[in-house]
């Protein structure tokens, strides 16, 4: 699973019969510039082509699922969004601009992480720590901010409807849980 962050640039729509917009009473948005966007995407390996011109389109809201048979390129698709891989050809745009990234800290920074479907979660380490891992929140002196790091861990699991502490370590959840 790829997560790619949401947008403020929205047109927001209604669906009364007679057509007409009334203030603040909207039934659903349509995003006018993809958050993330690829033209011509394409990897070369020696001896194999793993992408070949991708397009794809992402819009705050919106689910996409790649399906494809093994060596379809699913996961170079993936890496690349993700900064874990440079594209042979074509490019990504972030919100209608042009990005490259070096590695995976720029799009990390820019707003698009992987959640691997394979679970590996340090057990010694707390559910924040694992959901804050590579981007934890400084406090001062450089330290970690360990309320801060709780906090944001909370805000993410909230929306999930995940009932599980942020302070909880990894290794005493259960796989559902850890899911």
């Amino acid at each position: 699973m790829i997560f790619i962050g949401a947008s403020k640039d929205y047109y927001s729509v209604n669906r009364n019969p007679g057509g007409c917009a009334r203030a603040g009473r909207f039934d659903y948005i349509i995003l006018l510039t993809p958050l993330a966007e690829t033209r011509g995407l394409s990897k070369f390996y020696p001896g194999v082509r793993a992408l070949d011109g991708v397009t794809l389109e992402v819009r705050a809201g919106e689910v996409h699922a790649l399906a494809g048979e093994n060596g379809a390129g699913k996961s170079t698709l993936v890496k690349i969004l993700a900064g874990l891989e440079t594209p042979s050809a074509g490019g990504i745009r972030w919100r209608g601009r042009e990005v490259r990234f070096h590695g995976p800290f720029d799009a990390l920074r820019t707003g698009i992480s992987i959640i691997h479907q394979e679970l590996l979660p340090f057990p010694d380490l707390t559910v924040a720590e694992n959901i804050c891992m590579g981007r934890e929140p400084a406090g001062r002196f450089g330290w970690i901010d360990r309320a801060a790091l709780r906090r944001e861990a909370q805000r993410l699991l909230e929306p999930l409807g995940a009932a599980i502490s942020p302070a909880r370590r990894m290794g005493d959840l259960s796989v559902a849980e850890m899911q």
